[in-house]
């Protein structure tokens, strides 16, 4: 019998395992660890800030969706599982807002998100107060949404793990994107699907580079399985966890080829059984009821929705799809009001051509140095790293791909369908900005949380403007909006705001010249 603790035997490698091919696991000195803190804790504050105004200020089911997903919810939480012909659950005393459709089309997803915000909403209702449980639904979304962000900078650490900065950076880009603040703060369940994702991605990665590990193998299963059971795209994230399951094997272990392959194949067949446990009797369902395993044709003949008569390669050779999903990402609001329009567009093309500009300027430094690259990171780097890298990365345009699809068949060019990549595209964004002037300080990084936290702001005023009667003013929106839904005057709530965003982007500014510094002692790894 092994005398060790179960948790050494779960953590310890199979036998036979090669050395870590990322190289020994490096103790951050306790300054890193702590700005590291302080500017996730500055982003999650900033994001949950914002949030939460949306969650105070825009009225209850003014979004489409929110009825649909709130109903679901709410039937959960009785334990009834919707179809897509279950008439949506009235709300005691809330009329349904004209023009919104009666039954719940939205039953084609999975339940996971539904059973959590159930409770809340439950209360709400058995209390008298169904708008306080709407609130509270909001809330535990955003906080949702907060828990996939520290596992976006555990995603970037684990990829680039001598560049703490864009740990920060990455988890921030991704945080205060204008449309995924909203989203977040809604009854909706694109802000689990990409916490599930995110998760997902994260104990991929780390499997790949640390090697074989019992307790990082059973995080990746249930991860995975919680995608599953969150949208259908988390199937992706479920081939993704079976192949990272799969290639640990053949990238660790010293063992005989075909040693190796049934290793992998085990541990790819435990990942895979998990999630289909978890999920597979709904997606079963779906068949049944409508036809595939997401509802989708069902749902579209429900929206009176027909293809297009384009393919989707000739939807990805459009630069209409291209420029609309990504302008879509910087203010898309609720009842599918474009806002990124004219000069609100600006800032997301702006940070695009940043980006651009230096992840070329990064290559060319990189090309120049790789001469003098320590060799003892190459096999890491052709190793579980590059796979990990590789891995992660496939996921975002396999969800292009996907959504193009959708986009073909008859559907909405919808940009928060590439939530679950998000990560990764914060990732990618904070290293180009991270090879600009001045990233040795984190200016670049800063400057562009800065400018997302304005941007949110003014697209929030917009937002509450455009969606009051008579179309005030931004001071006169924010102040009627505050009004309605809380009962306070706008003053101390958009104070109390700013205070807490001012501090949010200190806590960044302190966290990012502390690592930024601490890189340019030790050169980026």
């Amino acid at each position: 019998m092994d005398p060790r603790s179960p948790v050494a035997v779960a953590a310890s490698p199979e036998p036979g395992a090669l050395p870590n091919l990322a190289g020994p696991r490096r103790e951050r000195p306790p300054e890193e660890r702590r700005a590291l803190r302080l500017g996730l804790a500055g982003v999650v504050l900033a994001f949950l800030t914002l949030a939460t105004l949306h969650v105070l200020t825009v009225r209850p089911f003014l979004p489409a969706d929110e009825r649909a997903h709130t109903g679901y919810a709410l039937l959960v939480g009785r334990g009834e599982l919707p179809t897509l012909s279950t008439p949506t659950p009235p709300l005691p005393g809330i009329p349904t807002p004209f023009g919104q459709r009666l039954r719940l089309y939205t039953a084609n997803h999975p339940p996971l998100y539904y059973a959590l915000v159930a409770a809340p909403l439950r209360l709400g209702e058995a209390t008298r107060h169904p708008l306080v449980g709407v609130a509270a639904a909001r809330l535990l979304t955003a906080l949702l949404a907060g828990a996939g962000l520290v596992a976006a900078a555990g995603l970037a650490l684990v990829l680039l793990p001598g560049r703490p900065q864009l740990a920060v950076g990455a988890a921030g880009i991704a945080a205060l994107l204008p449309s995924f603040v909203h989203l977040s703060a809604l009854v909706h369940n694109d802000a689990l699907g990409f916490t599930t994702a995110t998760a997902t991605l994260a104990a991929a990665a780390l499997l790949l580079v640390r090697g074989p590990n019992r307790g990082l193998l059973a995080a990746l299963a249930l991860a995975a399985a919680a995608a599953a059971l969150t949208r259908a795209s988390g199937l992706v994230l479920v081939a993704v966890a079976v192949l990272a399951a799969g290639l640990t094997p053949m990238l660790h272990s010293r063992r005989p080829v075909a040693a190796r392959l049934a290793v992998g194949t085990l541990q790819a067949g435990l990942v895979g059984g998990v999630a289909a446990a978890a999920s597979g009797w709904f997606y079963l369902r779906n068949r049944a009821l409508y036809g595939d395993l997401g509802g989708t044709a069902a749902n579209f003949r429900l929206f009176g929705l027909r293809p297009r008569g384009s393919t989707t390669l000739d939807v990805l050779g459009t630069r209409r799809f291209w420029t609309g999903v990504y302008d879509q990402l910087w203010g898309r609001f609720a009842d599918m009001q474009f806002l990124a329009k004219g000069t609100l567009a600006l800032p997301g093309r702006l940070l695009a051509a940043l980006v651009v500009a230096g992840l070329v300027l990064g290559a060319a430094k990189a090309a120049r140095s790789r001469r003098s690259a320590d060799a003892a990171e190459r096999p890491a780097l052709a190793g579980g790293r590059l796979a990990a890298w590789l891995l992660t990365l496939a996921v975002v345009p396999m969800l292009v791909v996907a959504l193009a699809d959708y986009v073909a068949q008859g559907g909405g060019t919808h940009a928060r369908y590439l939530y679950p990549g998000l990560a990764m595209l914060g990732l990618v964004a904070a290293t180009g900005l991270g090879a600009l002037p001045g990233h040795r300080r984190g200016l670049p990084i800063l400057a562009v949380l800065a400018g997302q936290v304005v941007l949110n702001l003014l697209l929030w005023a917009t937002f509450l403007s455009r969606t009051t009667p008579g179309h005030p003013s931004l001071a006169a929106a924010v102040e009627q909006g505050v009004r309605a839904t809380i009962g306070l005057p706008a003053w101390p709530v958009v104070s109390a705001a700013a205070l807490l965003l001012a501090a949010a982007l200190a806590m960044c500014a302190s966290a990012l010249s502390v690592l930024a510094a601490g890189e340019g002692e030790r050169g980026p790894g």
